[in-house]
């Protein structure tokens, strides 16, 4: 609505609803017709219709409807006023928790009416976000504009989330209380919080305020489709003063490679296991964070981004809020979504990645997360565990004298095996979240290669996922495993690749699990802050890493599928260099999570933990893969396979650690 008239609002500080405290989810909008609604005057206007909207191709300020279900849609001909009505539910509530996505064609003007009386502005407001006006998308109509909104583009789905206390009424009707949005949070982002609205905003349903409403959406406006509609309602036993309160959901999807497609380096030729992406959503009352480990080896350039674009957009939050690690098994994909895009763009490509699986994968882990949504639950105690693992990690560079031993994840050689176990961190640690005694979820984290073997075409979820998943079997409680810092660790002194190895491995790694989460002890939640710190790494500018000359290889038709694949991928890589990454963070209470991208090697991990050794420091690696190996500067000096293989400079060491430091809140 553009028309502005003043709606007095004021700040109040001291009123806050825990939504979860109550199991009732409301639907008014079965997704399949428009039973249940009613149309404002002339009801013969309305355009309102169920189907699948999306921005017409002949005209962005137009939707069209597809045949199916689920979108609630103002299919509007033209982009004109007074050509459809309003709409409301003949559902109503009181004090409720508002939940809804909402798509705006290019120039578009809707409204959200609570309790069919109070407007939140749904409008196209692409690009405004530094300066939003009183009209914009977010406002309460009229008066208070939207603080740091997060806008997305016309033919986006935006996501808001609402919390409101509707106004009190003595026996007389006399109105004791005014209407107050508690908060309104747009795109994962708090807009407002604790405004209280001394009367209805214009062109509601009645004009007038009730102790119950409906839920209204403008339609004589402009085009505009609706979806997911729920309403949580809240009533008087479960408004909470405990600020130390989260919600947090769990997910879980398949994103097991088809046979034939390439794993590490070989093609797929069985399942024994099949690879899981497993994760959380956080949610601070603000803020929706997503944590995800995924069962493949790695994951570069245009594949982790859609990863975290994809969760993102399914939670409703930015996607500096979203971190997804690799568990790095290489009976995995080490996937490159960008190095295939150089390919295609050349004559016979090799068939490296397939990215319409990538789209297809990353859509249902999408799917999973967001409808993981609606089953929320409130956590109040967090927990922290560790226990010693036996005889599983070992250094993968040994230093005898002056010379330099690589041992890699599995060896018969008896003199490797013989060296020392070498510079490891023998502590699995584990954080639970919990609801009083009862643990929603844990989260492992442990620095070691976690394969055992592969190139044999197996897909396996690995040491690691045999020990997780007879974890979560044992205690009915969803475990999720991040690899810390392993670039120079791994179970070589321990491995020699055959199936009995695996077996003690698993098993070792499991008691390590299974005594990290015995050992914990819950205390209640403290203050949640998430960090991000961006960092620029040097990409490497050897013979090796020359752009012209790796696309040149990449272009030659004779040169073998291999190396033209490796090649795309050091031009993808170093293109993504080129612009910084963001790192993140999660802090609660004196319990700190660093996420960090490439293979770092296990100092940066120990780095992490001696910066604050009076706290809890657990380190994820393997997120973005793009960096490969991150080394220390005296491992160049030493040199061997890592420094080798790694895409970035010596001087990356500082580099890193100081946005370690970032991370961690410590100047």
């Amino acid at each position: 609505m553009k028309r502005f008239n003043s709606v007095l609002i004021s700040t109040l500080l001291v009123f806050t609803i825990a939504p979860l405290a109550t199991a009732t989810v409301d639907t008014p909008f079965n997704g399949k017709d428009l039973s249940g609604w009613k149309f404002k005057k002339p009801a013969d206007k309305s355009k309102w219709t169920v189907g699948v909207a999306e921005i017409s191709k002949d005209n962005p300020k137009l939707l069209t409807v597809n045949k199916g279900t689920g979108d609630l849609i103002n299919n509007l001909p033209v982009a004109k006023h007074r050509q459809s009505v309003d709409i409301y539910s003949e559902y109503t509530h009181g004090d409720a928790v508002i939940d809804l996505e909402v798509m705006v064609p290019k120039g578009a003007n809707s409204g959200i009416y609570v309790h069919g009386e109070y407007e939140i502005q749904v409008l196209d407001s692409y690009g405004k976000d530094k300066a939003p006006g009183p009209g914009d998308m977010g406002a309460v109509y009229g008066a208070q504009p939207p603080t740091k909104p997060l806008y997305k583009k016309p033919g986006q789905w935006s996501t808001y989330h609402i919390e409101f206390r509707a106004p009190r009424f003595d026996v007389s009707g006399k109105k004791t209380a005014n209407a107050r949005f508690v908060k309104i949070v747009l795109n994962g982002r708090a807009i407002h919080e604790n405004l209280e609205l001394k009367g209805p905003t214009p062109s509601g349903v009645t004009g007038k305020e009730h102790a119950r409403g409906p839920i209204m959406f403008q339609g004589d406006h402009g085009p505009v489709a609706y979806r997911n509609i729920r309403i949580t309602p809240i009533d008087d036993k479960c408004e909470s003063k405990d600020k130390n309160t989260l919600r947090v959901s769990t997910f879980q999807s398949d994103v097991t490679i088809p046979m034939g497609q390439i794993l590490y380096s070989h093609p797929v030729k069985t399942i024994e296991h099949p690879l899981m992406a497993k994760g959380i959503v956080v949610e601070d009352g603000n803020t929706r964070y997503v944590l995800c480990a995924v069962d493949w080896c790695t994951m570069r350039n245009l594949t982790h981004d859609m990863y975290r674009q994809k969760l993102a957009d399914a939670v409703g939050t930015d996607v500096s809020n979203v971190v997804v690690q690799c568990v790095h098994q290489h009976t995995a994909p080490s996937h490159d979504g960008s190095a295939q895009v150089i390919l295609n763009k050349h004559k016979n490509p090799p068939k490296f990645r397939d990215l319409k699986f990538l789209d297809e994968v990353t859509t249902r882990l999408a799917a999973a997360a967001k409808a993981s949504l609606s089953k929320m639950r409130e956590v109040d105690r967090i927990g922290t565990g560790q226990a010693k693992v036996d005889r599983v990690a070992s250094s993968r560079r040994i230093m005898v004298g002056d010379k330099l031993h690589g041992r890699m994840s599995s060896t018969k050689n008896p003199k490797l095996q013989a060296l020392p176990e070498g510079f490891i961190d023998p502590w699995l640690k584990t954080i639970t979240l919990a609801k009083g005694d009862k643990p929603v979820v844990r989260l492992h984290y442990y620095a070691t290669h976690p394969q055992s073997f592969y190139r044999d075409g197996r897909t396996s979820w690995d040491v690691p996922g045999i020990a997780r998943q007879r974890l979560e079997e044992k205690e009915g409680i969803f475990q999720i495993y991040f690899t810390g810092c392993a670039g120079d660790v791994a179970m070589g002194k321990y491995n020699n690749g055959t199936r009995e190895a695996r077996a003690a491995l698993a098993e070792r790694l499991y008691q390590g699990m299974a005594a990290s989460a015995a050992s914990t002890k819950l205390v209640p939640l403290g203050k949640l802050t998430w960090r991000t710190v961006e960092v620029q790494l040097p990409s490497k500018t050897d013979d090796k890493h020359d752009k012209a000359k790796n696309l040149a290889i990449v272009a030659d038709t004779k040169v073998k599928d291999y190396d033209r694949v490796r090649a795309a991928s050091r031009v993808a890589c170093a293109e993504r260099l080129a612009k910084p990454i963001k790192l993140c963070s999660l802090e609660i209470g004196d319990i700190h999570i660093v996420h960090l991208p490439g293979e770092p090697m296990l100092e940066f991990q120990m780095y992490a933990q001696k910066t604050l050794p009076e706290k809890f420091v657990a380190v994820a690696g393997y997120g973005l893969g793009t960096p490969c190996y991150i080394c220390t500067e005296e491992s160049f000096k030493q040199g061997g396979y890592e420094p080798g293989a790694s895409a970035v400079q010596p001087k990356s060491e500082g580099i890193l650690k100081t946005a370690i430091r970032g991370m961690l809140g410590v100047e």
